[in-house]
C-alpha cells in the first residue's frame, strides 16, 4: 500500500515523457510475455511467504546469500566473466556476519 503509489508516480512520469505510437504496438505483440512474467512474479511472491512461514528469517537469508553466489559463479563458468575482489569480500563479510549473528542468537 506504500511501495506502489511511490512507485507509480516516476513510472508514469517516465511514461509519459518516453511515450511513442510504437509503445502500443509493442504491448499488442508482446502480452504473453508480460502476462508469463506477472504471473510468475506473483508464484515468486507466494513462495517467498511460504517459505518464510516455514523457516526461520535466517535461513531465508541464506538461501538468497547462495542464490546470488550460483549466480556470479555460473556467470563466471559460463561467461568466463572475472569474480572481482568487491564480490569476494561482500559475499564473505555477509556470511560472516549472519555466521556471527547465528552465534550471538544461540548464546542468548
Amino acid at each position: 500500500m506504500f511501495q506502489a503509489p511511490c512507485s507509480l508516480v516516476p513510472l508514469l512520469g517516465a511514461a509519459l515523457v518516453e511515450y511513442t505510437p510504437d509503445v502500443g504496438q509493442d504491448f499488442r505483440s508482446a502480452w504473453p510475455l508480460l502476462l508469463a512474467n506477472a504471473c510468475n512474479a506473483f508464484l515468486l511472491n507466494v513462495m517467498i511467504a511460504l517459505t518464510l512461514k516455514k523457516l526461520s528469517t535466517v535461513s531465508f537469508v541464506i538461501i538468497g546469500l547462495l542464490k546470488d553466489i550460483v549466480i556470479v559463479s555460473s556467470s563466471s563458468l559460463v561467461f568466463g566473466s572475472a569474480i572481482s575482489q568487491v564480490q569476494i569480500i561482500g559475499f564473505s563479510v555477509t556470511i560472516f556476519g549472519i555466521a556471527l549473528w547465528s552465534h550471538l542468537k544461540l548464546l542468548i
